[in-house]
């Protein structure tokens, strides 16, 4: 065997002694670095799943957005459409308002004709009345004078015929 010199054996050993605290050093580090990759490849593998999930949550949300856009689209229409209905309603029913006041105007005048026609009515009953009742006695009285002419002719014709015989 060949001499070894303490002082370089020391440096060797304490090279290898440091090359070997460098390498589990370096191993430690690689474990390390090895179970973060692991880690982070879970976490990854996971955030994967969450945006595949996410991705199929956007598809239908999307899908459903249209469709909802769609019915709101529709539904606006609708709205539109009954709204102008609406208006029309609102317009016909003003009319009809006016329309029935005018007429209730116009039933309220023709009731107050109607009752002034009816009250002239029944002072013309009553003067007829009084005008068949003035007729009848007018008629007794003319057919009294009548009876009172006819038995004054047929006095005045007496007197005469004994004028006439007198004579």
């Amino acid at each position: 065997m060949a001499e070894v010199k303490f002082g370089e054996l020391r440096s060797v050993v304490e090279a290898v002694r440091q090359i070997v605290l460098d390498w589990d050093g370096f191993v430690s580090n690689v474990e390390a670095l090895a179970r973060e990759h692991d880690e982070y490849r879970q976490i990854a593998d996971r955030l994967a799943w969450e945006l595949g999930e996410l991705r199929a949550a956007h598809e239908r949300l999307s899908s459903e957005y249209e469709e909802a856009r769609a019915a709101l689209t529709s539904v606006r229409a609708a709205h539109e459409h009954l709204s102008h209905e609406h208006e029309q309603t609102r317009t016909a029913l003003s009319s009809v308002r006016e329309a029935h006041e005018r007429v209730s105007s116009e039933h309220e005048q023709a009731r107050t004709a109607l009752a002034s026609i009816h009250a002239s009515h029944e002072t013309l009953a009553r003067e007829r009345e009084e005008f068949a009742r003035e007729l009848v006695d007018l008629r007794e009285r003319h057919e009294a004078a009548m009876r009172e002419r006819q038995r004054a002719g047929e006095e005045l014709e007496a007197i005469l015929r004994r004028f006439r015989t007198s004579a």
